[in-house]
């Protein structure tokens, strides 16, 4: 599966560096080639590939898969237990990732970094672990990678899905302690990220649909319900149009919610909050099934069946 354009990486990580392309390519390819891989026009062969990147000090391998496996069985079991998490199945989640350790090489540091920010994840929204512990365990396994992280910048390069995830559950980290300026300033950045780097559109839309998501979540605490709506509006519309059913829920109900604090469309607002519930049980998001529920009752009394 490929997860970014290899001409992407390629610019990009030179450019971080500060290496030309005729630094780059000398002895490998002309600096000719290097041009036509880094547009796009030219696809570079494996061997290229890995010699351009190991001249750069990096390693290729971890721009592909979001977990190393050996077979497409781990990682069908990988993908169910991110199917429990977006559902809020934290326990069932959690219980699956135990099962899951035994069965994977977790001395592959890309590997290790996905199960520890999942591992994290869970056991924040189970209630073990508080917000600063979540933020350190969640900043650790981001170090495993990225070990040029400072705490609120991004650093330069391309990311992985996994990587793309950890800087969005670190801004939310913030965000649930109120600190909006952190959280955006770390959401904004990621914006800016996916509105300039090149990538599968499949991989594009899972990786920025949880930055929107969150982006938009941030924004109306922010009182910045505006143009909050303006990214669920697309949000949505995205969702729909690839039948992308995980995160709709969440989005139609942040939605209704900006709504009602411009006290604009009740009617509206009303309606989106019918489809999130419906569109949670769906799912099998119980969780935010009740709290959509919860409001809805106190707003509007019974959910219309």
């Amino acid at each position: 599966m490929g997860v970014y354009y290899l001409g992407e990486v390629i610019k990009r990580t030179r450019e971080s560096l500060g290496m030309t392309q005729e630094e780059l390519s000398e002895g490998i390819c002309t600096p000719e080639t290097l041009s036509r891989i880094e547009t796009g026009k030219r696809t570079p062969n494996r061997a290229n590939f890995r010699a351009l990147m190991e001249r750069m000090g990096k390693c290729g391998e971890k721009y592909c898969p979001h977990i190393h496996a050996e077979s497409y069985e781990r990682m069908e079991e990988w993908e169910r237990i991110l199917r429990l998490d977006q559902a809020h199945r934290f326990k069932d989640a959690l219980m699956e990732l135990d099962e899951f350790e035994e069965k994977i090489d977790l001395d592959d540091r890309v590997n290790r970094q996905a199960v520890m920010r999942l591992r994290a994840l869970c056991e924040y929204h189970l209630g073990k672990i508080d917000v600063p512990e979540y933020r350190e365990r969640l900043t650790q396994s981001l170090k495993i990678t990225r070990p040029d992280w400072d705490g609120e910048h991004l650093p330069a390069g391309v990311f992985t899905r996994t990587e793309c995830f950890l800087f969005c559950n670190i801004a939310v980290s913030y965000m649930y302690e109120e600190n909006l300026d952190t959280a955006l300033g770390i959401l904004r950045q990621m914006q800016i990220y996916f509105e300039n780097t090149r990538m599968d559109e499949n991989e594009k839309r899972v990786s920025e649909g949880l930055l929107m998501s969150n982006l938009s979540d941030c924004l109306g605490r922010a009182n910045k319900n505006r143009e909050a709506l303006e990214i669920e509006t697309e949000e949505i519309r995205k969702y729909l149009k690839h039948h992308q059913a995980g995160r709709l829920s969440g989005t139609l109900y942040n939605y209704a919610y900006d709504l009602e604090v411009l006290k604009e469309s009740p009617e509206i607002s009303r309606e989106k909050l019918v489809q999130a519930y419906y569109v949670a049980e769906f799912v099998g998001d119980d969780r935010g099934k009740k709290h959509i529920k919860k409001h809805f009752e106190t707003r509007y009394g019974r959910i219309p069946v």
